[in-house]
């Protein structure tokens, strides 16, 4: 969004926002004591007669139910939850002698472990809003410099020049303090490690990188950050500027150029360290193996890291000096969709799409990584510790893959004409649709339909270089016809797809609807990224969401305790023998 052009909408989505901020106050804010809405419970066991307060329409409280007791104890080691007095739980004591009623909610489906005032989403009627305001308007107002600010403080920044101040901190930066031991360390893993193992080691040594602001060095211990707000607010701000740059080393650590060679190779044979035989042999390595095995031998020293930091540090300072946004100056220090003139932005679609997908991805309530962040949080951690944790539960193939395997499926169907057959193998149980769906939307994704223009924008650009001549130099590599022919392909079938699964009554009645996977893998193909890379990509915009949640438990009035669950103790359960 420019200034000039997007300014009286904005300001129209600020009024807005200030007033769905108010009902959102007015919905979250702790009900009366005197409860209007009450649940009757009778134990059969005792005969008694429980009433449970309901709170906000839908809510009981565990410890209010962990006051039914047993009226003895029970056969066996069963443990007795503890009853505690919260400030919402009822007055009078547990009784009966025996254990407590204990909620069994293995996945935490149906258990509420948290308020919160970050985002909500209405599966059922398809909606999604950061701090009150629809995805659909966010998406179409906002950039993600604005939308971190929204999540982190509740409003995007009020004035065009509150915006550029805010966007200077963000801007990403290759030589703030101890990036260079950032680099080294990058450096000093193999590439045929997970880009997205790198990204979670990246994140848990800044921890160690910047121990000024650790709680557990701190006479404060647990409170540090609760007595130093703007010291959190400061580590913040430093996560989100150096995070990018964190992407672009490991990006430019693990990427293998299209004739087989890496990066490393790359970078030494134009820094002349490598001798013309050393050359040969890098064109002559075909196995990944054999490659990482060479890397490791020959690369990996502390020159190539700081060839890496100069050039990642070199674009950082020119996208800061041309006022490029945050998307766009990740692509410039990851030379993805870069031309050979290097001081010259990417193409305004790529950057629009790019933008777009961290917006979308941004936050998306408590989810695994976000419930993990949460969970971590509560013992008063330093935010990079807890972020690291964050990006393990991001790093699933449950949580963080389903872009991957959208591309797996549209690669499977292979071409427009087999989408049919596919969808009635699909009926009968012989293959899965992958990115249809979700666990808690039953209806239309709204953050899908804004990824699906984006797709089409992409591969019309990518079209048109295609058509411009027989090779264009974008995404950091060659593009040929060849390969802009293969993303256009997989586009065509992804949109028949669409089509043909939304006027089929079998999907339909099934709230099988696109989600924000199925578009997101197909674009970050366009842009040049590697299917590895995905979940860097996923966790760079979600950190903002995930300190959001950070930085409100930090806050939290009164202060939150430690998280710590039951568990369901079974003397005697079958233990899965050593497998050999």
């Amino acid at each position: 969004m420019t200034e000039s052009g997007g300014a009286s909408a904005a300001g129209d989505i600020l009024a807005q926002q200030r007033l769905h901020s108010l009902a959102n106050h007015l919905q979250t804010a702790p009900a009366a004591p005197d409860y209007q809405e009450t649940l009757t419970v009778v134990d059969n066991r005792t005969g008694k007669t429980h009433t449970i307060p309901i709170r906000h329409g839908h809510i009981v409280n565990a410890s209010d139910l962990a006051k039914i007791t047993a009226p003895g104890p029970l056969p066996g080691p069963y443990p007795a939850p503890a009853v505690e007095k919260t400030a919402t739980s009822a007055e009078e004591p547990a009784a009966g002698g025996g254990p407590g009623l204990l909620i069994f909610d293995p996945a935490l489906a149906s258990i509420a472990v948290a308020q919160s005032s970050i985002s909500f989403v209405d599966g059922e009627k398809g909606i999604l809003r950061y701090r009150g305001i629809p995805i659909e308007d966010i998406a179409k107002n906002f950039d993600m410099c604005q939308v971190a600010h929204l999540l982190l403080f509740g409003q995007a920044p009020a004035t065009p020049e509150k915006r550029r101040e805010w966007q200077q901190i963000l801007s990403p930066a290759a030589t703030p303090d101890n990036m260079a031991s950032l680099a080294r360390l990058i450096f000093s893993l193999p590439t045929s490690g997970h880009p997205m193992s790198m990204f979670i080691s990246g994140l848990g040594a800044m921890s160690a990188l910047h121990s000024d602001s650790n709680p557990a060095l701190s006479s404060s211990g647990h409170n540090y950050f609760r007595n130093n707000p703007a010291e959190a607010d400061r580590q913040i701000e430093r996560i989100l500027r150096q995070s990018p740059v964190l992407a672009a080393l490991i990006f430019r650590r693990c990427k293998y150029r299209a004739e087989g060679a890496s990066i490393e190779a790359t970078m030494a044979a134009e820094a002349g360290r490598l001798s013309p035989a050393e050359e040969r042999t890098f064109s002559e390595v075909s196995s990944a193996q054999a490659m990482a095995s060479f890397t490791a031998q020959k690369l990996i020293d502390e020159p190539l890291a700081r060839d890496a930091l100069a050039a990642v540090a070199a674009a950082s300072s020119h996208a800061q000096a041309q006022g490029w946004d945050y998307a766009t100056t990740f692509l410039a220090m990851s030379g993805l969709g870069m031309g050979a003139d290097r001081s010259l932005p990417p193409p305004e679609a790529f950057s629009k799409a790019l933008d777009l997908l961290f917006v979308l991805h941004a936050e998306h309530e408590l989810n695994c990584s976000t419930s993990a962040m949460r969970h971590i949080s509560s013992s008063a951690v330093d935010p990079y510790s807890a972020v690291a944790g964050s990006a393990s539960a991001l790093y699933g193939p449950l949580h963080g893959g389903a872009c991957e395997a959208v591309l797996r499926m549209l690669e499977e169907i292979g071409h427009v004409d087999q989408v049919p057959g596919y969808l009635e193998k699909v009926k009968r149980r012989e293959c899965l649709l992958m990115g249809f769906g979700h666990r808690v939307y039953k209806n239309y994704d709204p953050r899908a339909r804004q990824a699906a223009e984006a797709a089409r924008d992409v591969v019309d650009t990518l079209a048109a270089l295609a058509d411009a001549g027989p090779k264009s130099d974008i995404a950091g590599q060659t593009f040929d016809a060849e390969r802009i022919a293969d993303v256009r392909r997989l586009a065509a079938i992804a949109r028949r797809l669409e089509e043909v699964a939304l006027n089929d009554v079998y999907f339909r009645d099934r709230k099988l609807f696109p989600n924000v996977d199925f578009w997101t893998g197909l674009l970050y193909k366009a842009l040049g990224i590697p299917t590895e890379f995905f979940p860097v990509m996923f966790a760079m915009p979600r950190l903002a969401g995930w300190l959001s949640h950070w930085r409100e438990t930090v806050h939290e009035k009164p202060a939150g305790r430690i998280f710590r669950p039951r568990q369901i103790y079974i003397p005697g359960g079958t233990v899965p023998p050593r497998f050999e």
